[in-house]
């Protein structure tokens, strides 16, 4: 029997999967040709390195499920929103947000 490498299923080739969530992913977007990001149900941001599918870092400091991701272009920072009525900027080179701003309209 020949089996091929790569599965094919409605004409799209499975290549990689990247499991590292616990959760569902809502969003995900390009850091660089190198680098995927991934936002979760299970409230972390995961840096995915994409040649070895592997995730580098992770961002785990919001506390509801994380369902926006954008990055700035100029400097690599990462935009993030979820549920919790904030949005946070992550300092690519820190663990920790460098900036959040709360919805003050309660």
């Amino acid at each position: 029997m020949n089996k091929k490498k790569n599965e094919v299923a409605n004409g799209i080739e499975h290549r990689k999967s990247f499991q590292s969530h616990t959760g569902v992913v809502h969003t995900c977007g390009f850091l660089s040709q190198d680098y995927l990001l991934s936002g979760s149900n299970d409230t972390k941001i995961i840096v995915w390195e994409l040649e070895q599918a592997r995730p580098v870092t992770k961002y785990d400091d919001h506390i509801t499920p994380v369902s926006c991701i954008d990055v700035n272009s100029m400097d690599g920072n990462i935009f993030a929103s979820g549920s919790e009525d904030c949005f946070k900027i992550w300092d690519i080179r820190m663990s920790k947000p460098c900036f959040r701003m709360f919805d003050t309209y309660n």
